[in-house]
């Protein structure tokens, strides 16, 4: 409980300042597209806790959940370039961290389906998002860009699992909650910050 507290007390006298569209007015091509997932905290830390609980879940999971956020990421995109509004994005942008969260830091196991729809419903609103920071001029290299960041970041969750992993099953459900407890207090440290 003491670590618990001296966490949690450290992650709260963080700052996290907002850098996640930074690059937009500079350049409308991959390298922006690219770039922005990585600056986004909300971006980071739900991208790597999708690919942490995917090698978590393992089997399938850890190719299905990956690809699915990409693609439900990709056709949020292209729903907003239609003109689809969609209401509340940013608080499900957050209630998406929490989500994510709450899966790795309780190590909580699903079916593949059930896993798949839970992905699927929270990364939309991501590709959303990506789609209404910039306005882009070659939306299909920024898109790229994005989605290749994102493939990124989800193998680096798959691979901290499996780095964990050589240090015994143990350390990899310890890493996993650990990430996933971050997730959930940034998440919490953005909404009331």
């Amino acid at each position: 409980m003491q670590f618990f507290l001296i966490f949690l007390f450290l992650f709260l006298s963080l700052s996290f300042p907002v850098y996640a569209h930074n690059f937009c007015n500079e350049s409308f091509s991959f390298y922006s597209g690219f770039v922005h997932p990585f600056t986004g905290v909300d971006h980071l830390f739900v991208m790597v806790g999708v690919g942490l609980w995917a090698a978590h879940l393992g089997g399938r999971a850890l190719w299905v959940l990956p690809l699915s956020f990409i693609s439900a990421m990709l056709l949020g995109f292209v729903l907003a370039w239609s003109g689809i509004e969609m209401p509340f994005v940013e608080p499900l942008i957050l209630l998406s961290m929490v989500t994510s969260g709450l899966l790795s830091a309780f190590l909580l196991r699903f079916s593949t389906k059930l896993a798949m729809a839970i992905v699927l419903s929270f990364a939309i609103f991501h590709g959303y998002v990506h789609s209404t920071a910039c306005q882009a001029k070659e939306l299909f290299s920024y898109s790229c860009g994005f989605s290749v960041a994102t493939a990124l970041l989800h193998l680096l969750g798959i691979f901290m699992s499996w780095v964990s992993h050589f240090l015994g099953s143990s350390w990899r459900d310890k890493i996993t909650r650990v990430c996933g407890m971050l997730t959930f207090f940034a998440a919490f440290y953005m909404a009331f910050s």
